[in-house]
């Protein structure tokens, strides 16, 4: 296991996302988090259970707080990236994003630990740790990719990328993504909801590449929706 250090990235040389020269090319939606769960790309307006909201981030309590999304995520390929802190978990893990179709064992989803706050990813049928420590109520980016014809699933934190998983490429999401819990036949899990804080998720419905993450990190700063 390792804390997570962060590497150096050049900021990016766009304003904001809509701005940029290839980022909105395939944006499905994007949900800010700031006031509410608002789709401010497409129509996936995200229903709300309890999140709170401060005008900067959504906060999820840890006990019964989450968004469904109202989004499923493309099957042949995709990204989802957003800003995150978290402490200490109350839950046995705390989702920040996610979905599992339990029948199938089809996974899409990044947890929290609670026991050692390490980050976990699950993607199709393979569940692995990253050995980041991310509950150090510090803000991160996180990115997972997929579908890029390489037969792997990807997760950066902070622009970097920090670990890949089997995806045979072969399978369909059903579900919507929930944020703040995760997702398993159309329901919250008890023992999975996030104490902490979410902001600026975006969805892609291609795999984004490095170049494009690292400019969404923007050197630390983030990159904002619009100008």
């Amino acid at each position: 296991m390792r804390p997570f250090i962060t590497s150096v990235i050049a900021a990016s040389t766009a304003d904001s996302v809509l701005n940029h020269p290839t980022l909105p090319t395939n944006l499905v939606s994007y949900w800010k988090l700031y006031d509410n769960a608002t789709d401010f790309r497409g129509s996936s307006n995200g229903t709300v259970y309890g999140t709170t909201f401060d005008g900067t981030k959504a906060t999820f309590d840890g006990d019964d707080d989450y968004i469904d999304s109202n989004t499923v995520p493309n099957a042949s390929a995709g990204s989802i990236n957003f800003w995150f802190n978290a402490p200490a978990q109350s839950d046995t893990y705390g989702c920040l994003v996610g979905i599992y179709t339990d029948a199938s064992q089809l996974r899409n989803y990044i947890a929290i630990q609670a026991s050692d706050g390490q980050l976990q990813m699950g993607f199709d049928a393979n569940v692995e740790f990253t050995g980041d420590i991310v509950n150090d109520s510090t803000w991160r980016m996180a990115t997972m990719t997929w579908g890029d014809g390489t037969n792997l699933a990807r997760i950066y934190l902070n622009g970097v990328l920090t670990h890949t998983l089997a995806d045979d490429e072969v399978h369909t999401f059903v579900l919507d993504w929930y944020f703040g819990n995760v997702n398993v036949a159309g329901s919250p899990t008890a023992d999975r909801y996030l104490k902490g804080n979410m902001k600026d998720v975006g969805y892609w419905s291609i795999s984004i590449t490095t170049s494009e993450i690292a400019d969404l990190y923007n050197g630390g700063e983030g990159l904002p929706y619009s100008t």
